[in-house]
């Protein structure tokens, strides 16, 4: 079994059930956005979304635009999350992350990246984000504020 706090818990819930909400009929969200200028940041270098597709180079965070302002988020593995065992049988294209917006103090971040693709929340300390990989991969990632999500009473029982 794999012990989680209650914060690492919700994360993972919300992770598993983001891609649902796009599927659902009654949850709705109100306004989303492309990342835009989109890197993920490597101890070698800056890599784009596309480069390298299940690479096991090193991730430091990603960057990107989004509701008019840049997020610059600093990432390390999260060993906390998963069992050493769970860790050793994910994909090298698998990566589990934790960090925090740069500039922001109180932030944090989860993110999970699968195939150079990340998903997850942010806080920056007053506005939640999740970002999702998105349908078509040619548009690439998305991100939304969970103020822009509208659940209709009931829904999700």
């Amino acid at each position: 079994m794999i012990a989680m706090n209650g914060l690492s818990k919700a994360l993972l819930m919300a992770l598993l059930f983001l891609p649902i909400l796009a599927f659902a009929e009654s949850p709705h969200i109100n306004h989303s956005e492309s990342l835009q200028q989109f890197e993920l940041v490597t101890s070698a270098e800056v890599v784009d979304e596309s480069a390298n597709p299940g690479s096991a180079t090193p991730i430091e965070g990603i960057r990107f635009n989004a509701f008019g302002r840049q997020f610059e988020v600093s990432l390390a593995p999260n060993q906390n999350v998963l069992s050493a065992a769970v860790r050793g049988s994910l994909d090298e294209a698998v990566g589990v992350f934790r960090g925090n917006i740069e500039g922001m103090p109180g932030s944090w971040a989860r993110i999970v990246v699968i195939d150079n693709v990340p998903r997850g929340m942010l806080w920056d300390g007053s506005t939640m984000y999740a970002i999702e990989a998105g349908q078509d991969a040619s548009i690439g990632p998305s991100i939304f504020r969970l103020d822009d999500l509208t659940i209709p009473a009931g829904s999700m029982t």
